[in-house]
C-alpha cells in the first residue's frame, strides 16, 4: 500500500503555514504542466532558443552571398581649373559641370568564401540547434529533480498531520483514562510530547516545503508571489528505463547526445571555414556591374562655341571581370591556416572529454537507478512492517495490554519508515529521468 497525498489536506496544510503571507496564491501543478512551463519559460531555455534563432538568422545572411547591391540616385561633377587630355597636353581655365542620375546594380561573388562560408554557417545553425537542446534538457532536468523535491515534502507533511491526528486521539483517551484512574498522569504526559514533537517535525517540513516551492518558482520563471502545489494524489515511482538492459560500458551513447552532436557540427563548420584557405582558392570572384542613367550639362548646356546643346543624354555602361585572388601571406606563411587546425584539435579534444563525461554519466545514473530500484523495495516492504507494528500496539493499547510508550515508539517507527519510503520513490523517480537523459533522450 502506498502513501496517498489527499489534495484537501494539502491545501488545508498549506493555508496553515503561519509565515504565508495574506496575498499569496497557492497553484496546483502537475509533472505534465512541470514540463511544459520548463519548455517554455524557464530563462536558461529562453536564451538558448534566442541563441538558435541568431545561427538561423547568421545562416539566412551566409545565404545571401550572391545576393547583388542595386543602386540608384545621381551624382555631381564639376572641374575647375586645369585637366589634361589623352595627348598629354593641358586643358587650362575650366569651369565644367555634368551631373547623372540612374540606376545600376553591383556583384562581386566570391565563390570560395560563398560556398563554404554557407555550408560552414548551416552547420553552425546545426550546432546551436543542438546545443539548445542539450541546455534545454539540463534546465528541465533540474526543474523534474526539483518538482519531485516537492512532491516529497507534500508527502511527509501529509503524513505527519495524519499522524498528529492520532497522535491527538491517542491523548484524549488518555487524559479521559487518567482521571477515572485507569492509567498513570505520566502516560498522557507523554502522550502531550510526543504530539508537541510531531508539531516541530510538522512546522520544520512546512518549512522545507516552502524552500522547494520557492526554488521550483524560481526555476519556472513564475511571477507574482505564489506557492506550487503539487496536484497529483499519489505518490508513484516513474519508471523511463529499464536498467536491467542497460550494459556498463554504454559505449556508443555519446553519439545520441546533444552536447556531442553539437560539437560535432561545430567541427564540421571549422573544417569547412579552412577548405576556403585551400579549395576555395581555387574558385574566382565574378564581379559584374551594370547601370542606366542620364548624363550631360544641367547647368550651362552649350558647346565651346556658345551654341545650345541637348541637356542630358542617355548613358549605359556595364563592366565584368573574372579574377582568381591568391593571397600570398597564405601561401608563404599559412598563419590561418595553422589557427584553424589548432582550433579543429581543440575541438576534437572537446569531442573526447565528451565522450569521457557521457560515459561516466550514464554507470553513475545506471548505478544509482539499480540502487534506488532496491532501496525501493526495501522501504516499501519496511512500511508495510511499521504499519502492521503500529496497528498492533493501538489495539493493546486499547486492551491495556501494552504501555503508551510503546505505541509512541510504534509511531516512531512508522513515520521513519514512511518517510524512508517517500524518500525511496523520490530518488528512484529522480534517478530515472537523470538515467533517462544521459541515454540520449531529451526532455
Amino acid at each position: 500500500m502506498q502513501p496517498k497525498i489527499h489534495l484537501i489536506t494539502l491545501i488545508f496544510s498549506l493555508l496553515s503555514i503561519q509565515t504565508f503571507a495574506q496575498s499569496e496564491q497557492v497553484l496546483p501543478i502537475t509533472l505534465e504542466s512541470v514540463l511544459q512551463l520548463a519548455g517554455a519559460d524557464n530563462l536558461s531555455v529562453k536564451e538558448w532558443q534566442q541563441r538558435y534563432e541568431r545561427a538561423v538568422a547568421a545562416r539566412k545572411f551566409a545565404n545571401e552571398w550572391w545576393v547583388p547591391t542595386l543602386y540608384g540616385g545621381f551624382k555631381v561633377h564639376e572641374l575647375t581649373g586645369a585637366a589634361m587630355n589623352t595627348d598629354g597636353n593641358f586643358f587650362l581655365d575650366l569651369n565644367r559641370q555634368n551631373v547623372w542620375s540612374g540606376a545600376g546594380l553591383n556583384a562581386e561573388l566570391d565563390f570560395g568564401k560563398g560556398v563554404f562560408g554557407t555550408q560552414a554557417a548551416r552547420q553552425k545553425a546545426t550546432a546551436a540547434a543542438y546545443r539548445s537542446q542539450a541546455e534545454k534538457n539540463k534546465a528541465i532536468l533540474e526543474v523534474v529533480q526539483q518538482y519531485f523535491n516537492l512532491q516529497a515534502s507534500q508527502a511527509k507533511m501529509a503524513g505527519l498531520r495524519e499522524m498528529m491526528a492520532l497522535s491527538s486521539n491517542i491523548a484524549t483517551q488518555l487524559e479521559a483514562q487518567t482521571e477515572a484512574g485507569l492509567v498513570y498522569k505520566s502516560d498522557l504526559l507523554l502522550a502531550k510530547s510526543n504530539l508537541n514533537h510531531q508539531k516541530i517535525a510538522l512546522r520544520q517540513q512546512e518549512t522545507e516545503l516552502k524552500k522547494n516551492s520557492s526554488r521550483l518558482t524560481n526555476l519556472l520563471n513564475i511571477k507574482g508571489n505564489s506557492t506550487l502545489l503539487v496536484a497529483d494524489t499519489a505518490l508513484v515511482p516513474v519508471t523511463l528505463v529499464d536498467e536491467s538492459k542497460l550494459t556498463a560500458a554504454a559505449e556508443g551513447v555519446y553519439n545520441l547526445r546533444p552536447e556531442f552532436k553539437s560539437l560535432a557540427s561545430e567541427l564540421m563548420a571549422l573544417q569547412k571555414e579552412k577548405s576556403a584557405l585551400g579549395s576555395g582558392l581555387l574558385l574566382p570572384t565574378l564581379q559584374l556591374g551594370v547601370s542606366d542613367g542620364a548624363f550631360g550639362d544641367l547647368w550651362s548646356p552649350t558647346d565651346r562655341d556658345g551654341n545650345t546643346i541637348d541637356h542630358l543624354y542617355n548613358t549605359f555602361e556595364f563592366n565584368g571581370a573574372l579574377l582568381w585572388r591568391i593571397p600570398l601571406n597564405q601561401v608563404f606563411g599559412g598563419g590561418r591556416n595553422r589557427l584553424y587546425k589548432s582550433d579543429i584539435l581543440i575541438h576534437q579534444n572537446k569531442m573526447e572529454q565528451v565522450r569521457n563525461q557521457v560515459r561516466e554519466e550514464v554507470q553513475v545514473a545506471t548505478a544509482e537507478a539499480l540502487s534506488a530500484k532496491d532501496e525501493l523495495e526495501i522501504a516499501r516492504e519496511g512500511l508495510s512492517f511499521a504499519r502492521e507494528a503500529l496497528s498492533q500496539s493501538i489495539e493493546r493499547q486499547k486492551l491495556r495490554t501494552a504501555k503508551a510508550y510503546e505505541v509512541f515508539q510504534a509511531q516512531e517507527y512508522f513515520m521513519r519508515a514512511q518517510i524512508d519510503f517517500i524518500d525511496a520513490i523520490k530518488n528512484y523517480n529522480q534517478a530515472q529521468y537523470r538515467l533517462y537523459v544521459a541515454l540520449g533522450n531529451n526532455l
